[in-house]
């Protein structure tokens, strides 16, 4: 089979190679899958290419591939045969299944996580394996390019989302969205409308409608003069996410989900006398990754897609992926 795979660290899309392996087998509790797309990811940009971060422990040669999207066309031992044929998209993050969190349905906090892709080879390929509740059920009519954008992106805006209780029971609420041009951003924008909150979406280059990064407290408080209730960073910005912090009101809660330049400070005062809270999102729930794909089936959400290559050209569509003026998902498709 075809598989994208990275052979060499430091050196950017340079150390890829689109090359023959042998065909996978589900081992039992698995599924093979016959990929139809799957995004470029920045971790792997950012983090696998480079080998730092989560990219420090890859094995090389390792095929990439975070979030495939295809069809199930082998189950292993264990795994219910009708499962074959069913349309699917995979949950990055794998989790240990067995822990005191797995076990009450917050996966995303599970401790011994991995990433496809990373610790085992992902869905840049013909064919990948993957522990079989990894696999979501997509509708029929979500193509499955759609699929492999959403299934993370969206999952952990919702997620994010969630994690600062929004709610309509306390009435109108502020929702500062930072790097809102991101796929997370851009999700978390549409997910926080569709709650009835008021969102100020924020980008390094604005346009109509948004907010730069320059003075980001006085900007905001010009539009939320009593705060907003959430922040929530896809940018990973220490500064930038600082001074979003200054920006919460009573209880304000900030949601970070990367880390890229810098450390945050916080004023320890207004962290205790305005209640506001400062929380990481790394993963999603199960619960979050089956309603985020119901939110983009029906419409509500949807993902952006900036460009498409097909598996042959993979050192393209990372090169694509690099520029950050180009907003939305890159995909492969196979």
């Amino acid at each position: 089979m075809r598989a994208v795979v990275l052979t060499r660290q430091g050196a950017g899309p340079d150390g890829l190679a689109v090359t023959d392996l042998p065909e996978p087998a589900p081992a039992p509790g698995e599924v093979l899958i016959g990929v139809r797309a799957v995004s470029a990811s920045r971790l792997e940009l950012e983090q696998t290419m480079t080998g730092t971060g989560l990219g420090a422990v890859v094995r090389l040669p390792r095929v990439l591939g975070m979030d495939p999207a295809g069809v199930i066309v082998a189950a292993g031992d264990g795994v219910d045969p009708d499962r074959v044929g069913q349309r699917v998209v995979v949950k990055p993050n794998l989790v240990c299944g067995h822990c005191g969190y797995c076990l009450a349905g917050a996966e995303a906090d599970c401790p011994d996580q991995g990433v496809l892709g990373v610790h085992r080879d992902g869905g840049a390929a013909w064919l990948v394996t993957v522990p079989a509740p990894l696999a979501f059920p997509i509708a029929d009519t979500l193509e499955f390019g759609t699929a492999a954008a959403a299934v993370h992106s969206v999952s952990v805006a919702l997620h994010m989302l969630r994690a600062t209780a929004i709610s309509d029971e306390q009435g109108p609420e502020s929702v500062l969205v930072l790097g809102a041009s991101g796929a997370v951003g851009a999700a978390a924008v549409q997910l926080a409308r569709h709650s009835g909150a008021s969102v100020l979406a924020a980008v390094s280059h604005p346009g109509a409608g948004e907010i730069g990064y320059a003075d980001l407290p006085a900007a905001v408080r010009s539009l939320a003069p009593d705060g907003v209730r959430a922040v929530i960073d896809t940018t990973g910005d220490g500064a930038i996410l600082s001074a979003a912090i200054d920006t919460l009101g009573w209880k304000g809660t900030a949601v970070t989900c990367a880390s890229r330049n810098g450390p945050a400070q916080v004023d320890v005062g207004a962290l205790y006398r305005w209640r506001r809270s400062l929380t990481g999102v790394a993963g999603t729930d199960f619960a979050d990754v089956r309603d985020a794909l119901a939110l983009v089936a029906d419409g509500t959400v949807t993902p952006r897609v900036a460009a498409t290559f097909p598996l042959a050209e993979a050192r393209a569509a990372y090169t694509a992926l690099a520029d950050r003026s180009r907003p939305g998902k890159v995909l492969l498709l196979s």
